[in-house]
């Protein structure tokens, strides 16, 4: 069973760990646009909002993929 559970926490893990290093990963793609929403001027334009909430849709995906091997390793 611990096997089986590494296999498959192992590709999750990889994914948010990646996340929170690589500039190119999600997490620092929504760093950058929440950097250019505080520096522009003006209100944010539709197409901000628009990253802002595909960003946040990817992540959200990739933590309910985490919790959902927590959960299964905790049984």
């Amino acid at each position: 069973q611990a096997q089986a559970f590494m296999g498959k926490l192992l590709p999750v893990g990889t994914m948010l760990s990646e996340m929170a290093k690589e500039p190119t990963k999600l997490l620092a793609k929504l760093h950058s646009v929440n950097w250019m929403l505080i520096h522009s001027e003006g209100h944010p334009t539709q197409s901000a909002y628009d990253v802002v909430d595909m960003l946040d849709k990817q992540i959200d995906a990739e933590v309910a993929i985490w919790k959902k091997v927590a959960a299964a390793g905790n049984k």
